[in-house]
């Protein structure tokens, strides 16, 4: 955004003042008003623009005056921006490996429960037929 404020003229030879200010090379800029106060806004980021302020007497304009201005990024909006992207990607990372982490303590209890005595003997055989009662 551009705002262009300037004060009245010293010497004015005419009824009226109005205050006439563009953009040059770019169309559908132009702006007057009574009081000089004027914003141009939706601009293009990091782009050189001339403005060209005239004077109108109600007769005649004055001898334009023009000044060079440049557009800059948002700063705030780039900061909060890059801040809020660092947190979210703190929380990710925190989240991702405080996963792995149970995920890990999740898979070692589960093998230590299912680990074998390596003293006993293990043998294949049917249970003993005495010990069971038949249902009828």
């Amino acid at each position: 955004m551009i705002k262009v404020k300037c004060g009245p003229p010293l010497h004015l030879n005419g009824p009226d003042t109005n205050y006439i200010v563009q953009l040059l090379n770019v169309s559908g800029s132009k702006q007057n008003k009574k009081s000089c106060d004027f914003e141009f806004k939706d601009l293009s980021y990091l782009t050189s623009y001339t403005v060209e302020v005239v004077i109108f007497n109600g007769r005649f304009n004055s001898t334009p005056v023009t000044y060079s201005a440049v557009t800059n990024y948002n700063k705030k909006g780039l900061i909060i921006g890059l801040v809020t992207l660092i947190i979210f990607i703190s929380c990710v990372a925190l989240g991702v490996s405080f996963f792995i982490r149970k995920r890990r303590e999740f898979r070692n209890v589960g093998n230590e429960e299912l680990m074998l005595n390596p003293t006993a003997i293990y043998t294949n055989m049917p249970p003993p037929k005495g010990n069971h009662k038949a249902l009828r």
